[in-house]
């Protein structure tokens, strides 16, 4: 029961076992679709302990968010990390989080890795006989199960408890899920012509541009590396170049007809349209000339 989290294209060269021992997670809220960040979430070590699920409020609508994590082995012939309970949200992305590997030559347990973000080569030497083990993480799959029960609320103030009369609604998607297209096809309103997001270094997280990241961030952004398809939602290495789904990330300039959305600004026409110079000649108002 719950929703499992998969990581089938991950790669793990010369390690036996993979535990995630702390998850951070983006959640969307169920009810105003803001965004909430849960960091180091502790696997559940015993079946129903209250301690295990964590808590947030959302700051928009006030709605309790809950999550309980329930850690697997991950390994060659299981590629998963383990199952979550949500209450009142759905999983957006995987922020950098904390795993503990197992070397595959001498079977021993290593050092946690703190802070492993998706796309990137992480090194580690076992301690006792120097194998060179590596670590990448890159799609992440959310397949939900059957429903698991109510996470247990004795934590919460007992104005969170209230239970209102719910609207139904359509059922939101589980993350970002690879061939169906972002929200608004990733066009933000700082930037009218780009149909993609962004993932920044500094924090690991997906925004529309560097503006969005610095409004909803408590941190300057960083140069993104990797950026998502709007039309495919594929996450590859930033590039002007298009994406492998054969459509452009950024409104190119374009002659003047074009099926009537062509360009219509003289000044980045090219020089070869005829309707670039057209009218130059005629004789312009004085009143024109004022504006």
């Amino acid at each position: 029961k719950g929703i499992h989290i998969r990581l089938p294209n991950i790669k793990i060269t010369g390690i036996a076992l993979l535990q995630c021992v702390g998850l951070s997670l983006s959640l969307k809220c169920g009810r105003c679709r803001n965004i909430i960040d849960f960091r180091d979430i502790r696997p559940m070590e015993k079946p129903f302990i209250v301690n295990s699920v964590y808590w947030k409020h959302c700051k928009t609508c006030r709605q309790a968010i809950g999550i309980r994590y329930r850690s697997e082995y991950l390994s060659p012939f299981s590629l998963a990390i383990g199952y979550i309970d949500l209450e009142g949200c759905v999983p957006f992305d995987f922020l950098p989080s904390n795993f503990i590997i197992q070397c595959e030559k001498c079977n021993t347990d290593q050092p946690a890795i703190n802070g492993v973000k998706r796309s990137q080569d992480n090194d580690v030497f076992c301690k006792k006989c120097y194998n060179h083990m590596v670590l990448n993480i890159d799609l992440i799959k959310y397949v939900k199960f059957a429903q698991t029960e109510k996470l247990c609320d004795d934590g919460l103030p007992a104005a969170s408890r209230v239970k209102l009369k719910k609207k139904k609604e359509k059922e939101q998607s589980l993350g970002i899920i690879q061939g169906q297209p972002l929200p608004n096809r990733g066009v933000c309103e700082h930037y009218k012509k780009s149909y993609r997001w962004f993932r920044f270094p500094c924090c690991g997280k997906i925004f529309p541009c560097d503006v969005c990241h610095d409004l909803h961030s408590d941190h300057e952004s960083k140069w993104a590396n990797r950026m998502i398809c709007g039309f495919c939602s594929k996450e590859q290495p930033f590039s002007d170049k298009d994406c492998s789904c054969g459509k452009s990330l950024t409104k190119k300039a374009v002659s003047h007809w074009e099926g009537g959305k062509g360009n219509r600004d003289t000044s980045t026409m090219n020089k070869r349209d005829k309707q670039k110079y057209s009218g130059m000649n005629k004789t312009i108002s004085k009143k024109a000339q004022k504006k």
